[in-house]
């Protein structure tokens, strides 16, 4: 065989490297069969944990939102809190340098006497307003023994009723 090769040397060779090429490229498309089903499984599991992170994700929004509202109506709370705070404290401090201007130019004793009168007005307003639930109560009690006869009356009615059935049958 020192020659130059055959025809059918030629040929079989060539069948030879055509089967070695059809093996290599079944090999080949197996690979890409599989590396196609990995991928499916792969992007199924992406899918998977996407919407459990989107779940999570979703929770932990709802808890920070929550937990950002009562964060914000305490701010709020302090703010105004705070506020009110010094509005009465500047007031207060306002009114214990009038009383005190007062008392020192001798206005001490219009005051006493306006704090009599409200005293008063008090007392003549506690004293009506006890009055008016004295009557309140009276005529709660009033209504309440009215509704409690109509009772008694509807309850001796139905069993008077029943005993007429009863006697009937």
């Amino acid at each position: 065989m020192n020659g130059p090769p055959t025809r059918e040397e030629v040929d079989a060779k060539l069948d030879n490297v055509r089967m070695s090429a059809e093996v290599f490229y079944a090999r080949m498309d197996a690979r890409c069969a599989e590396a196609d089903a990995r991928q499916a499984q792969a992007e199924v599991r992406f899918a998977e944990l996407r919407a459990v992170l989107d779940k999570h994700l979703a929770e932990m929004r709802a808890e920070f939102n929550a937990k950002f509202a009562s964060l914000y109506k305490a701010m709020i709370i302090t703010a105004i809190t705070s506020t009110l705070t010094i509005i009465l404290g500047v007031g207060a401090i306002n009114a214990t340098v009038y009383t005190g201007l007062l008392s020192a130019f001798g206005k001490g004793e219009e005051l006493g006497q306006m704090y009599t009168s409200l005293g008063q007005r008090m007392l003549e307003q506690d004293a009506q307003f006890n009055r008016m639930m004295l009557k309140q109560r009276e005529d709660f009690a009033r209504l309440e023994a009215s509704l409690e006869a109509r009772f008694t009356e509807e309850k001796a009615e139905r069993a008077r009723r029943q005993n007429r059935r009863a006697a009937r049958h």
